[in-house]
């Protein structure tokens, strides 16, 4: 199956992040899972990103009917198991809107459905902590609160962050205790804009209050009687966490970009630079050389300088001939069936200390390049002569 451009994020998580997904398919997959059996899995297990490619197939296939499966050869698209769970739920969504917005409507649906779970008196706690004492006058419906709930650009975050949580303390997935804030995003800088933005600590303390609920209302989601097939205890629980997820790791970029820049890391001034901090992963974990190639071509199409098109020809490159240059540095590139996909040149740096197993060599440094017209080989060029220079010191 092609890659799927929307699960790419997943390939930036860590191990502790990418458990919940694996506890979802093995433990509410029942017999129609084979995650557990794969020869991967039990290999590196739980180095979970060892084998990501086979845990999105999985969560492909419980998405899709099996016959179609079966003909097709694959499962479905993210987007489509998306679809169908928001379908399932009842979201109001737009089918056309990007897929951060779609999932933004199905935590704002699992809000509201939470807070029918409230007592009154703690609808009346979570409202305080908004610091807004006008919210208290007259009767609160779900739609008030989640306005009283959304105002600040946090708000979106906060909901994940909760619904994350949540999943994690009704024990829907094992090794509840190993998980901490550093392991859902919640940075230093993110923790202060939280409690700068909402004026109070008090904000967190009550909007803890619908943790609970939370739990309560997914855990219903696939033990109603009308939707308690295999499928989709696997696909609703796994959607609701992903989009979660990608909730948090955006902010969780986004802040990382903050921290650069009030450390005097500044971008070059010109926009069109080809090698930017954004660009710099440093200190990841070792994976396959499939994962990491679709890593950097993740950076390179997150940053604006490809199609996703790009990333496949990444991937083909490397099974014609291996991009590993020696001396610990692989540069993973597309190939030329793939340069119109090009959109401007540029350059992501990904470092693994434990190095990562390219076939031909060990590479502790990764150089994914793009680049466009006739600049491809002047980067390869410059890059050569730089690794050069730094080598012979």
């Amino acid at each position: 199956m092609k890659t799927d451009t929307d699960l790419m994020f997943l390939n930036m998580l860590t191990n502790e992040e990418l458990d919940p997904l694996v506890d979802i398919i093995i433990n509410k997959g029942s017999i129609s899972e084979s995650l557990s059996s794969n020869e991967k899995y039990k290999k590196y297990a739980p180095n979970h990103k060892m084998y990501l490619d086979i845990i999105k197939d999985e969560l492909s296939l419980f998405g899709g009917n099996s016959f179609a499966n079966f003909f097709r050869g694959h499962g479905v698209s993210y987007r489509e198991m998306l679809i169908d769970v928001c379908d399932k739920l009842k979201v109001p969504y737009n089918k056309e809107s990007k897929i951060e917005r779609i999932e933004s409507c199905l935590l704002q649906k699992i809000l509201v459905d939470s807070w029918e779970n409230l007592t009154e008196e703690q609808k009346s706690e979570v409202l305080k902590s908004t610091g807004n004492p006008s919210l208290l006058r007259g009767e609160m419906i779900p739609a008030a609160a989640l306005g009283a709930l959304s105002v600040g650009g946090f708000s979106t975050f906060l909901i994940a962050r909760m619904i994350a949580l949540s999943i994690l303390q009704q024990k829907l997935v094992s090794n509840v205790a190993v998980y901490g804030a550093k392991a859902f995003g919640i940075t230093a800088a993110r923790q202060t804009a939280i409690n700068a933005a909402s004026k109070s600590t008090m904000a967190l303390s009550g909007l803890k209050l619908l943790t609970g609920p939370i739990g309560w209302t997914i855990t219903g989601l696939w033990t109603a009687n009308d939707i308690a097939s295999t499928a989709f205890r696997v696909t609703i629980p796994a959607v609701i966490y992903i989009s979660a997820m990608r909730c948090i790791y955006i902010n969780k970029v986004k802040d990382e970009n903050n921290l650069l820049i009030e450390e005097n890391y500044h971008e070059d001034d010109n926009t069109n630079s080809i090698l930017k901090y954004c660009n710099i992963r440093l200190g990841l974990d070792s994976v396959s050389k499939e994962e990491v190639i679709k890593m950097a071509g993740m950076l390179l199409y997150e940053n604006g300088y490809v199609g996703e098109e790009y990333i496949e020809g990444m991937l083909a490159r490397e099974r014609d001939v291996s991009t590993f240059m020696g001396r610990g540095i692989a540069i993973p590139h597309g190939e030329n069936a793939v340069k119109d996909s090009v959109k401007k040149s540029g350059i992501v740096v990904l470092q693994f200390p434990n190095g990562v197993d390219f076939g031909t060599g060990i590479a502790h440094l990764v150089i994914g390049i793009a680049g466009k017209g006739d600049e491809h080989l002047a980067i390869l060029a410059n890059i050569a002569i730089a690794l050069d220079e730094y080598t012979d010191e």
